[in-house]
């Protein structure tokens, strides 16, 4: 066998080795739970070089890169950032293959991008992604009859019009997420498996995660004080907490001081409440007030309170 054949035989034997001790590793989602909630939650754990934390295709991320971002962030923001820096990841890979994503569509399609900001080029890209969501005059109603405290005395007819862009843009939204939820599942995301396992605890050391660890069911809320449909919501908690102690965590988490973890839950609207199941998996999302007696009949189907 010539060098060159031999040399060829080795790179392939090194890269097949290579890939199979990746492929081993499992995805963070399997072995890091409650890490990476949407985009990055079935990228592969790999044994990337130190300064590399995530890879793709021609995509690299380096650590350097992440710390320049956090840098430049206001100092009041600093801290949660480092502590939260899977999440900053997680943004910046996201905002990388979308990009990526856009302008192979805009080539494919012919669309001239030529002048516009990486912003724009995604924005345009989503609003071809969204252009078919559409809302029924039941999606509106139904909206109108669960968040009753938002309208005070305002008859469904007099706020529909309103109501039906504000639902619609929700709607959009929840398609993106979706979305970018499955970046990951679409195509193969390779993160740094030592430093993921750093951030692991860190990402943990919030109210949120340490309830969905508790072995319980778990009710999040999302809102902030002075907000109607939130100030609605304060004493109805307050009773699931007192009434179901012994079955369910219940944690209201004010958004203004919790600004990371806020996103870390794609909170973009509030209120929200969250339930979770006995493994900290989350099976059901409201946006507005939601009654007792509402919230009880999710917990029933969870299996509190039987």
């Amino acid at each position: 066998m010539g060098n060159k054949a031999l040399l060829t035989c080795l790179l392939v034997i090194s890269f097949l080795s290579l890939t199979m001790a990746n492929s081993n590793q499992g995805d963070v989602a399997t072995k890091y739970p409650g890490l990476f909630e949407r985009g990055l939650r079935s990228a592969v754990l790999s044994s990337l070089p130190k300064d590399q934390l995530l890879t793709l295709d021609s995509i690299i991320i380096t650590r350097a890169e992440l710390e320049a971002e956090i840098a430049k962030a206001p100092a009041a923001m600093q801290k949660q950032l480092t502590d939260n820096s899977f999440f900053l990841l997680e943004e910046m890979a996201t905002q990388k293959i979308l990009l990526s994503e856009a302008k192979l569509w805009a080539g494919l399609r012919k669309i001239n991008i030529d002048g516009l900001t990486d912003e724009q080029v995604i924005q345009r890209y989503f609003e071809y992604k969204v252009q078919d969501v559409t809302v029924s005059e039941e999606d509106v109603r139904e909206f109108y009859q669960v968040n009753p405290g938002i309208f005070g005395e305002a008859k469904f007819e007099e706020v529909s019009n309103y109501l039906k862009d504000f639902v619609l843009q929700e709607k959009k939204q929840a398609f993106i997420s979706t979305y970018l939820n499955t970046i990951s599942e679409r195509t193969r995301v390779m993160l740094n498996s030592n430093w993921v396992k750093e951030q692991y605890p860190k990402a943990l050391a919030n109210p949120v995660n340490k309830a969905r660890s508790s072995g319980k069911p778990t009710l999040v809320e999302f809102g902030a004080s002075g907000c109607g449909p939130c100030d609605l919501m304060a004493p109805i908690l307050a009773q699931l907490k007192e009434e179901y102690s012994q079955e369910l965590n219940v944690e209201v988490i004010d958004v203004r001081d919790e600004q990371l973890l806020a996103a870390r839950y794609g909170i973009s609207s509030i209120p929200v409440q969250i339930f979770f199941d006995d493994q900290g998996t989350e099976i059901y999302r409201h946006l507005g007030f939601f009654s007792k007696e509402k919230i009880e009949a999710i917990l029933a189907k969870m299996g509190v309170g039987e």
